[in-house]
């Protein structure tokens, strides 16, 4: 288990309201993929919510090119001088975010746990992209967390 873990969330848009507890819930999600995948040591991962605009503008500084999902990941240091793995950061378009939520009839705080399970998973350098193993690794957290098991669609 993680000997201490911090999660800085950064609200960077004004178009959505973040409805309370949310942040808590994406906190307990990076420690329970942490925790099922037996991480030692300390940790340190950023989320960061974006309006569409910056996270087109991230995604293309960062990717080359805009991506067309509604978060990514950008890994991090992997050993710092004061002993905290840095792991990297989740970039997420909120806007497309709740949008998505909504057509695929689930809610906003799951969707967001989902999403920010898979890039704790791709931090710890799972692939990107579509992949079973993923997940299943993260339905087993949400689970952990209360969270329903994976809702009629399939987003990697």
């Amino acid at each position: 288990m993680a000997d201490k873990l911090k999660v800085i969330i950064k609200n960077e848009q004004k178009e959505v309201k973040i409805q309370t507890g949310v942040r808590m819930l994406l906190r307990r999600c990076c420690h329970a993929i942490l925790e099922n995948e037996n991480f030692t040591g300390s940790a340190e991962i950023e989320i960061h919510f974006m309006d569409r605009e910056g996270y087109i503008r991230v995604s293309d500084e960062f990717c080359g090119e805009t991506v067309k999902t509604e978060a990514f990941t950008v890994a991090g240091d992997a050993e710092c001088s004061d002993g905290v793995r840095r792991l990297g950061a989740i970039y997420m378009s909120v806007e497309d975010i709740y949008l998505n939520a909504k057509k695929t009839n689930t809610t906003s705080q799951r969707r967001l746990a989902h999403l920010t399970a898979h890039g704790v998973l791709e931090l710890l350098g799972y692939p990107v992209g579509k992949d079973i193993a993923k997940n299943d690794k993260a339905d087993r957290a949400l689970a952990q967390l209360g969270l329903s098991a994976r809702p009629n669609y399939y987003y990697a």
